[in-house]
């Protein structure tokens, strides 16, 4: 008899497909372009906003250059315009019988913005060296704005700052603790006067904004100081404020 046959089993395939490679996904470099290009423009547009105008100026200045402008901590160019700060300044000492005619001297400083006006003093008339309680004549200084205080329900801020130099003390581990202390010395004396607390707020700024290069005496002396501000709306004029 012919041999029977087995059955042919069928074994399963090993083959193991290696697949391709897949294609580089490169849409992510676009999207790295487009935000490369918006800081550009954003560079671009923020050089042309704060770089004064270069027909006013020297060649060799503005920001790229080494003018102290906003870029270097000198914010005089946000102060207002000069005639409006006179203006205001004669219309306030005027109306309020203020015992100083003018202002811009060594002890007070008057600085218009968009939306507020600031009272600057300078620290050495309000506060000893590294220390955050007022003096007598510091006393006498703040209260010279209290007519103007009184007669507005605009909210205020105080806000301290000092020079660069550190300070380490038991009392003031550094120019935060000292700044913050010596605005809230100046809130308390005015709620002392009768100024409502939830008008003010005290604020300490340390070294953080200076309006004067640190590298001389008479740059930290400026940034030594104290500005009490009131917020107002736009627009900067007597008649604009909520008097009375």
């Amino acid at each position: 008899m012919p041999e029977s046959k087995s059955p042919r089993v069928r074994r399963p395939n090993r083959h193991i497909q290696v697949q391709g490679a897949k294609e580089e996904d490169n849409t992510w470099l676009l999207v790295y372009l487009d935000v490369i290009t918006l800081l550009l423009i954003l560079f671009v547009v923020l050089l042309i906003i704060l770089d004064p105008d270069p027909m006013d100026q020297p060649p060799g200045t503005g920001i790229l250059s080494g003018t102290p402008f906003i870029f270097e901590g000198d914010p005089s160019i946000l102060e207002g315009v000069p005639d409006i700060r006179e203006d205001l300044a004669a219309q306030l000492a005027a109306q309020f019988d203020l015992p100083f005619d003018h202002f811009g001297d060594d002890q007070l400083d008057l600085i218009v913005h968009e939306d507020s006006i600031s009272f600057r003093f300078d620290d050495d008339v309000l506060f000893s060296v590294g220390q955050a309680e007022l003096q007598p004549a510091g006393r006498a200084a703040i209260n010279q704005l209290l007519p103007i205080l009184r007669a507005t329900d605009a909210r205020m801020s105080v806000e301290g700052h000092t020079d660069n130099v550190p300070i380490s003390t038991a009392q003031f581990p550094s120019n935060w603790e000292l700044s913050a202390a010596r605005a809230s010395s100046v809130v308390r004396h005015l709620i002392g006067q009768g100024i409502p607390p939830y008008r003010m707020r005290a604020i300490g700024y340390g070294e953080t904004e200076p309006i004067a290069r640190n590298d001389t005496p008479e740059g930290r002396a400026r940034n030594r100081r104290v500005e009490v501000t009131i917020h107002f709306g736009p627009g900067i004029t007597l008649d604009d404020l909520p008097l009375g």
